[in-house]
């Protein structure tokens, strides 16, 4: 599946969007999670999403992929760059606006 993941970023002309339908425990979370920790900071300046429908996966995956940037020597990268919205998509709605300027910031440190 990194595989797959790497050929459509390197055919990515600007933006996109992945989504991954297999099935549960084929370790979609873990091989996603591993590309953003391997390809951040790049000098691409990509700003990487990892989206669940599942609340449970929502902290399972902030966890591990702290763990993999912390395995990896990046914990500041970690700490300075990821934020973890809770819930579902009402919940995104509705604090978006509180983490856009986050995003914003996160965007120029990376464009920088």
């Amino acid at each position: 599946m990194l595989e797959a993941v790497q050929h459509f970023v390197d055919t990515c002309e600007n933006n996109g969007l992945f989504i991954i339908d297999r099935p549960t425990g084929d370790g979609k979370t873990h091989d996603a999670l591993k590309f953003i920790e391997e390809h951040f900071p790049s000098s691409e300046n990509r700003v990487f999403f990892y989206i669940t429908p599942l609340i449970k996966n929502v902290n399972d995956a902030y966890e591990q992929l702290r763990d993999f940037f912390n395995k990896a020597g990046k914990s500041e990268y970690f700490d300075l760059y990821s934020i973890k919205i809770q819930g579902n998509a009402e919940c995104v709605l509705e604090n978006f606006a509180s983490v856009e300027k986050d995003l914003r910031r996160i965007n120029q440190s990376v464009a920088a």
